[in-house]
Formats: structure tokens, sequence, C-alpha cells
């Protein structure tokens, strides 16, 4: 059995002071099988210990270098305590990263093997203002027992990265859900809703996903946009949001 534990929900714009608490939420980020772990924002080292699993990470897969993704502190205490850690990210983000941290540079379509897993990078829709030449990336996953794609941030899906994922079925997705409603200006590199409906049934419709494929939503941006009714919308549509310190087995 495959598991990944969700460490944070919340969208770059978020009052992090409450991290911890009830009803507090920490940077989007998420740990695959106990020893792979998706993004490095500010709070993740504190997720990472909250669970007492900051010594066993082996593996970071970077998406992006905006600063709720990716603190280099963080990779540092990580890789501190745990000298086989390797990071893979696109050369914008390693080339932030000195000689303390094992290097694997990650352009879209590539796949590697680490942890018992295949990993393939895709290219992501979203935009990094210091940085116009970085891709950002999105990531399936494929272990023993199924299939993950992890997808944040960014909006819709490259037609790349559709070529790619159109060969698996998935079992798990990570969906990008900053925006809670349709009309959101962020639509243009983040989804909405509607987008996510849209993408749903074009999958189901490929043949990718099913009845059996969980669909999570984080990256949430609920101060702003995401209200009650936007939740009541898209659970209706079968899709489940995350919350900090969900455990998904597949």
């Amino acid at each position: 059995m495959s598991c990944l534990q969700i460490l944070g929900t919340a969208g770059g714009r978020h009052e992090y002071a409450h991290f911890g608490q009830p009803g507090g939420s920490g940077n989007s980020s998420a740990l695959l099988n106990n020893c792979i772990l998706f993004d490095t924002g500010p709070t993740v080292f504190k997720a990472l210990e909250m669970i007492q699993s900051e010594r066993s990470v082996k593996e970071i897969l970077m998406t992006h270098s905006h600063w709720d993704h990716f603190n280099t502190e963080v990779v540092y205490q990580l890789a501190e305590l745990n000298p086989d850690l390797r990071v893979s990210a696109s050369s914008v983000v390693l080339d932030q990263l000195d000689h303390r941290v094992r290097k694997r540079e990650l352009k879209p379509g590539m796949t590697f093997e680490t942890q018992s897993c295949r990993i393939t990078a895709l290219p992501a829709n979203h935009a990094i203002a210091d940085h116009p030449e970085e891709i950002p990336l999105h990531y399936l996953c494929e272990t023993p027992q199924g299939t993950l794609l992890y997808a944040l941030d960014g909006a819709w899906m490259t037609t790349l990265a559709k070529r790619i994922i159109e060969k698996h079925k998935l079992s798990v997705i990570v969906w990008d859900a900053t925006c809670g409603s349709d009309d959101d200006w962020r639509m243009f590199e983040h989804n909405t809703p509607g987008m996510l409906i849209l993408m749903r049934n074009a999958l189901r419709e490929l043949g990718v996903i099913s009845s059996e494929t969980r669909m999570l939503l984080s990256h949430l941006a609920r101060f702003q946009l995401w209200d009650p009714e936007s939740e009541k919308r898209i659970h209706s549509e079968g899709f489940e949001i995350a919350f900090d310190g969900m455990k998904v087995e597949f």
C-alpha cells in the first residue's frame, strides 16, 4: 500500500501564523511513502517534525521557485539530517542551492527511478515573474501500488503533459484549486472549479481516471474566494478538499 500524506494546503497569499493550531494551514506540500517530499515551503520542516518524518526524506521533488514552495533553509535542514537526500528540480531551482545538497536537474518529459518509484516530470502552466525562463513542473509518480499525479501550482494541462498522462491510469490526483470562483483572474495560472470539472471529464473520457480515482484539491485560497457554496459545488462533482494531515492510501 502506498500512502500520500498532505503536509499543507494553503495558497501563497495566506496567513501562516496559526499553522499547527486548529484551523491553521501550512504551505502546500505532501509526503509520498514517508520518503519523497513535494516542495519545501517555510512551514514544511515543522510539518515533518509534527509527524516525526523529518529524518525519513530521501528525495525532494520541487515544483517551482515561488517562495511558498521553495525555501532553501528547509532544504538545508533536511539535508543535514539526511546525508543521502537529493533534490530533483529545474535548473532555476537548483542554481539557488549550494554544495550541501545533491542535485538532479529535470526538464519536462524526463523520467527517473527513486525510492521504488518511477517519476516523470511534466510541464506546468504557471508564471514565474522573477525567472521567466523557468518551466514549473508537475509530477507523475508510478508506485508498485498505483499512480499519483501531483499538480501544484498550475492551470489546465499542457499538451505534453496530456500525452504522457493518457498512457496511465491514475489512482490519486492532487490538483491546484487556488480559485474558488470561475471568474477569478488567477485562472490564467491556477484552476477554477469549472476548469477542474472539464479536465476531470476529459481524463475520464480518455480512460485515465475512473470512479475509484481520488481527486484531491490543494493550494486553496479560502480567505479570498473559497467559500461554503464553492466547496459544496466541488464536493458534489466528486472532488475532495484536502486538509493538513490528510492521509490517502492507494
